[in-house]
């Protein structure tokens, strides 16, 4: 957002957000107009407040949550959204009969380095729903485990907490190869971008450095020099059976379309063509996963 301004015209103000920074500026953009930015940092810690006045100007300021003035008729207002909201994440889906976490018996997270069984689950529940040939989920997407016992709407929201739709593309298998070699570029340091598969496996040799090649934003663009991944197998949906991926061959896959569509945070699978796909958020995709199993 700090080098959106400087670049644009006809923009009034910019509300920031997501990557957690503190942001209370003003910077003159294309024309030399000051535009002002906030952003409001993370977990509560500010309030911003951008006021709209009546010759249209506008000011802003951020507000620190424990300054604000009470407000009973607000509060109100508060309390019946929280109740409507209870009601709605509290809906039974489905039953587990065993945790599957996100991290290890010492609470070190996993999902961002190795496979898990709660990955697998949601990478498994996208090959399923979406009728794809392979399914995946990045590790930076899973933020909580999911609990023995009841499963609830609310519960799927915590594991999986940023509200994507769910995408179906095609890639051949070279640009899947390419994918792969993203995917483990960092490992086995953690990696956000670290994918967990559902109807493909592989291996891996640590010991050869990554081949990825990065442009100057840390985007995915080629491959160079010797792979990490070897012996990539794709699943046949019908049999079971594994057989080698084939380069030429064009394979369906389903995910979040924060990866699939809008290139996620390296550009992984931006060759990816984008195919059909049913209007579903990605909770949706794991709760209509539990109900086909009954």
């Amino acid at each position: 957002s700090v080098g959106l301004i400087p670049a644009t015209r006809g923009i009034d103000a910019v509300l920031d957000g997501h990557a957690h920074h503190v942001l209370d500026l003003r910077l003159p953009n294309a024309d030399g107009d000051s535009i002002p930015l906030l952003s409001t940092g993370t977990a509560g810690q500010y309030l911003g407040r951008l006021t709209i006045h009546p010759k249209g100007t506008i000011s802003h300021e951020l507000l620190t949550t424990q300054s604000l003035p009470s407000a009973p008729r607000m509060q109100s207002v508060l309390d019946d959204i929280e109740q409507r909201l209870n009601a709605a994440i509290n809906r039974k889906v489905g039953y587990n009969e065993q945790a599957l976490s996100d991290k290890d018996a010492e609470g070190n997270r996993l999902v961002r380095n190795h496979e898990t069984a709660l990955a697998d689950f949601i990478s498994d529940a996208f090959r399923s729903v979406l009728h794809t040939q392979i399914g995946l989920i990045h590790g930076g997407g899973i933020r909580a485990t999911l609990s023995q016992g009841d499963i609830t709407i609310g519960q799927l929201a915590t594991v999986s907490p940023f509200n994507n739709m769910a995408a179906r593309v095609s890639a051949t298998g070279q640009q899947i190869m390419d994918a792969l070699e993203v995917s483990v570029a960092r490992y086995p340091a953690e990696n956000g971008d670290f994918h967990i598969f559902s109807g493909l496996r592989y291996t891996i040799d640590p010991s050869i450095p990554s081949p990825v090649i990065w442009d100057a934003n840390n985007m995915f663009t080629g491959v160079g020099g010797t792979r990490r991944v070897i012996a990539v197998e794709v699943q046949d949906t019908l049999t079971g059976t594994w057989s080698a991926i084939d380069p030429q061959a064009t394979y369906s896959i389903g995910g979040e379309d924060y990866v699939l569509l809008n290139q996620g945070a390296s550009g992984m699978f931006k060759c990816a063509k984008p195919m059909p796909c049913e209007l579903l958020k990605d909770i949706e995709v794991l709760s209509l996963y539990i109900h086909s199993m009954g």
